[in-house]
């Protein structure tokens, strides 16, 4: 208990007292005096409890007593959300397939109608790595195609997955994808993705709009907005956008009894969406410490915009569409007989949403008293 509460180094008092000068002289005359008796009664209890175990040196000890339990791991947030969706697709008919992480160009930008100059294959937006190979498809430009990257989506392995099964073909992708950008809230340079592929004759966006609800809906409830907006990707044609209510800031809405709706209904509840903010200290609570504006302590009294949505209620989620004519070529599959829909979301984003976390670095944290809440 001395160590978790009073270390020198990440005692969860001390760290409260370090951070003491970076208040307002109101809020350390507050906090202050709290956070000082605090360390006192802790202080005594821990020398009470050593006194009290240095006299049982010489007791006798009962080995009839049951020992004690040892402590159970913990599974990641984002295992969960992976596992719970892999069964559900699994039900749905799909096959679950995995890829290689280090992937050449082709694969990552040119077979998904990427050309060189597209802003994507730009280093300031993909990692690149020194060791250079030749082991794959060599199309038109042979130096590009030479290169190696970190992937920086699961879609190559629609590509791989064709060439392997053919078609019909219904199949996910859960993996770890890398992005060079900068990290906030929302945004990480490594997080967890999953695509989903569905090719056979006449396949529309019908089909693809009701599987994404029926795992949206199974996964964060009923009463989940879900709305459809045009997109753009290359290696989908035509492209959507799909968008959720934040979970965060509708958690408050949701409880209001106004938006409960009636009792007895056939038809599906009537989503609540958030509306932007965050308020008082209770539900600044996410998931580990108190949030606040850099998502890392301090004191929340008021309300403040979500991190999350950034104020707006809705996050977007997903973008997908019907798989582009030239995609199903690289793939080795006829564009006139077969069609398809794709889509790819963030799973890291999806398990925030569906845990409450406000901030996405805290899943790459490795912090324990974050990771034992699961």
């Amino acid at each position: 208990m001395r160590a978790k509460y009073l270390g020198r180094s990440d005692g969860a008092l001390t760290l409260v007292l370090r951070k003491l000068g970076s208040l307002t002289l109101d809020e350390r005359k507050k906090i202050g005096p709290v956070a000082q008796a605090l360390k006192e009664k802790l202080e005594q209890l821990c020398d009470a409890q050593e006194t009290q175990l240095l006299g049982l040196g010489g007791s006798v000890v009962d080995a009839t007593l049951p020992s004690l339990a040892p402590e159970t791991g913990h599974l990641h947030p984002v295992t969960l959300v992976r596992w719970q969706l892999e069964d559900l697709f699994t039900r749905m008919g799909f096959v679950i397939v995995d890829g290689p992480e280090v992937e050449s160009e082709w694969y990552n930008f040119d077979a998904l109608n990427m050309p060189s100059w597209h802003p994507a294959r730009d280093m300031q937006d993909t990692f690149y790595t020194e060791v250079q190979s030749s082991k794959f498809k060599v199309q038109s430009d042979e130096v590009a195609a030479q290169r190696l990257v970190l992937r920086t989506q699961t879609s190559p392995v629609q590509i791989r997955a064709m060439e392997k099964y053919g078609v019909p073909l219904r199949c996910i992708v859960p993996g770890r994808v890398y992005r060079n950008e900068a990290t906030d809230a929302r945004h990480e340079n490594t997080f967890w993705q999953i695509e989903g592929l569905m090719i056979d004759r006449d396949i529309s966006l019908a089909h693809l709009i009701s599987i994404s609800k029926i795992f949206l809906r199974d996964l964060l409830g009923e009463r989940i907005g879900i709305r459809v907006r045009p997109g753009y990707f290359p290696f989908t044609e035509p492209s959507i956008e799909m968008d959720i209510t934040c979970q965060l800031c509708a958690d408050q809405r949701r409880s209001s009894s106004r938006f409960a709706g009636p009792k007895s209904q056939t038809r599906l509840p009537k989503p609540v969406t958030g509306n932007g903010n965050i308020h008082g200290d209770k539900d600044a609570q996410f998931m580990y410490g108190v949030f606040s504006k850099d998502g890392y302590g301090g004191q929340v009294n008021a309300d403040v915009k979500c991190p999350v949505c950034k104020g707006m209620g809705w996050l977007e989620f997903m973008g997908a569409g019907l798989m582009h004519p030239f995609v199903l070529k690289s793939g080795g599959v006829d564009p006139k007989k077969y069609s398809g829909f794709a889509f790819g979301f963030g799973l890291t984003r999806l398990a925030m949403m569906k845990y409450g976390i406000g901030d996405i670095r805290m899943m790459m944290s490795g912090n324990l008293r974050f990771l034992e809440q699961f």
